[in-house]
């Protein structure tokens, strides 16, 4: 039943344009968060984002309700933000990063920075960006 009562929640979401999704508020003081989950599966990796919540909270439970839409049991939140663009630097298959910066590139080169400085240099030329993103922003590409 909790389920149901979940799903039903992200319907009424949607359709009543509650933060999150489309004409999304801020929150008391003008901010926007954002946070982006990965996950390792077969068949490759799922990244998961949600942005221009009022909160790092309602950004998470955002986040959690589409990994459990898309049967990603599994995720783990690799990078929040707050009024500025998050990304998720990745060696496919084997362990991530995410990073954040006041624009795209900058968020991208700081995942990239923060997942080298785990796995050191060796396998630098296999890194990919697997997902970036910036709130405010529209939530048709989250």
């Amino acid at each position: 039943m909790r389920k149901f009562g979940a799903g039903l929640a992200a319907v009424l979401a949607v359709s009543l344009g509650v933060p999150g999704v489309a004409g999304a508020e801020p929150d008391e003081e003008g901010h926007y968060y954002g946070v982006i989950m990965h996950a390792f599966k077969r068949g490759g990796d799922s990244v998961v984002t949600a942005i221009n919540y009022p909160s790092f909270e309602a950004a998470r439970a955002g986040a959690d309700e589409k990994c459990a839409e898309e049967g990603v049991p599994q995720c783990v939140q690799v990078a929040a933000f707050r009024d500025e663009c998050g990304a998720v630097a990745s060696v496919v298959g084997y362990r991530s990063h995410g990073g954040s910066g006041a624009t795209i590139e900058e968020a991208e080169a700081d995942a990239r920075e923060r997942l080298i400085g785990l796995i050191g240099h060796r396998y630098e030329h296999r890194i990919e960006i697997l997902k970036s993103i910036c709130t405010p922003s529209d939530p048709e590409q989250d």
